[in-house]
């Protein structure tokens, strides 16, 4: 870190294997996380936008089957569970950035035992390096957010469009081949 200056021409980059190289174990492990919580993310956005794009098009083919509606009732279910997940990361993404940083910033003052000069260039790199798993916590969590804002709203139009079975008060026969005598049929009430 001789002469490192990278605000100056001819400084030193501060690429990402540099910074990588500057956090501890912990921090890189608090930003190999964020970037699979992230990851997830991604792969949960494609998943449940291909989902509804594919219930959307079965509405369209006119199948209005009690069957067909108890399977979009539990794709629904299903694509709700995953954007809940959704949800957990983004609140909880910020709180594991500023996790990382608090534990990056402690990192940061060790002993001194060296001149001025290097010791402040040393606070200030470590100080930068503490700071990208904030970064990162806010790059997964601003997403995410947005993603479960789209995709709730995606799953309800979903949902609003499945017709309510009470409305159509179908007879569920108690288990029996034949018909059944009075007071044996329940009405489904989902």
């Amino acid at each position: 870190l001789d002469d490192c200056y990278p605000w100056q021409a001819g400084g030193c980059e501060w690429s990402v294997g540099d910074l990588w190289r500057w956090m501890n174990w912990i921090t890189r492990l608090d930003a190999i996380v964020l970037t699979l919580m992230f990851a997830y993310v991604v792969v949960v956005v494609i998943h449940v936008s291909y989902r509804c794009h594919v219930a959307r098009r079965e509405r369209e083919t006119g199948a209005a089957t009690p069957a067909f509606q108890r399977t979009r009732r539990k794709l629904a279910a299903d694509l709700s569970v995953k954007v809940g997940n959704i949800k957990s990361i983004a609140t909880t993404a910020p709180y594991l950035g500023l996790a990382g940083t608090c534990i990056g910033l402690l990192s940061v003052f060790r002993s001194f035992d060296m001149e001025k000069h290097a010791a402040l260039v040393m606070l200030t790199t470590y100080a930068v390096a503490s700071l990208i798993t904030t970064a990162t916590g806010l790059l997964v969590a601003v997403p995410a957010a947005w993603s479960y804002n789209y995709l709730r709203v995606r799953i309800d139009l979903l949902e609003s469009e499945i017709p309510n079975i009470s409305q159509a008060k179908e007879p569920i026969l108690c288990g029996r081949a034949e018909a059944p005598t009075h007071g044996t049929i329940l009405e489904a009430s989902i």
